[in-house]
């Protein structure tokens, strides 16, 4: 086979000496030949792109995954869990996204109640209005704290307000308020758009775990004595 110019082969000998004469070799080439070979690399990136969870660090708790979930959902295994019983269930805040200084869901509250504060001046001195006035979120982080160690005197005063902070809006309106909130809104210490701080591991996680059959259910718990299921 004549290995000396351009074909619809790359010449094997070129594989062996560098990029540098491999791009040499490509730009003679006919664009057919050019292509061919732009295909398959992007289909490599493809590949690499799809693997499952591919930021996750190689080690013991990635292989643990894989297998089980192999192990699971391959129909043969002596382990093997029908569709519908398989089932997994994943904490919201801190787990899937960021949950410090505080959670996403109560910065977004708290926005509004800054908005509510400084339409109405008396409010400025009272919590929970007077934190998200000032944006000084300790008495709300305090209050949290506090909440899981079974003190819920603050985090009353909080569960009361809240309703206000969205009294008389529609479901519209209050959609097209969180819609943008993470439009426009940045994490306070993380400088970056709120809709960009989960956690990318996790969420490869939860597509992996999808396409193997796996319903996912996120869990978040404030004041019920149970977890809420979303």
């Amino acid at each position: 086979m004549n290995t000396s110019g351009p074909s619809g082969l790359v010449p094997a000998d070129l594989l062996t000496k560098g990029q540098s004469q491999l791009a040499s070799w490509l730009a003679q080439a006919p664009a057919s030949v050019r292509a061919r070979f732009d295909a398959l690399l992007d289909g490599g990136k493809e590949a690499d792109h799809a693997a499952p969870l591919r930021s996750w660090h190689e080690g013991q708790a990635k292989d643990a995954i894989l297998a089980f979930v192999q192990r699971v959902s391959e129909p043969g295994s002596p382990h093997f869990v029908a569709v519908e019983e398989r089932i997994a269930v994943f904490d919201n805040d801190g787990t899937l996204w960021a949950e410090k200084p505080l959670v996403v869901q109560l910065a977004f509250t708290l926005e509004r109640l800054g908005e509510l504060a400084k339409a109405d001046p008396d409010l400025q001195t009272q919590q929970p209005y007077k934190s998200a006035y000032d944006h000084d979120f300790s008495w709300l982080n305090q209050a949290i704290v506090k909440h899981y160690n079974g003190d819920d005197a603050d985090f009353a005063l909080l569960g009361r307000t809240l309703p206000a902070a969205f009294a008389g809006l529609t479901i519209e309106d209050y959609f097209e308020a969180v819609k943008a909130f993470f439009r426009v809104s940045d994490h306070p210490t993380l400088k970056r758009p709120y809709s960009t701080i989960g956690y990318q591991p996790m969420t490869e996680l939860i597509d992996y775990l999808e396409a193997h059959g796996f319903t996912v259910y996120i869990t978040c718990e404030w004041s019920s004595p149970k977890p809420l299921i979303s």
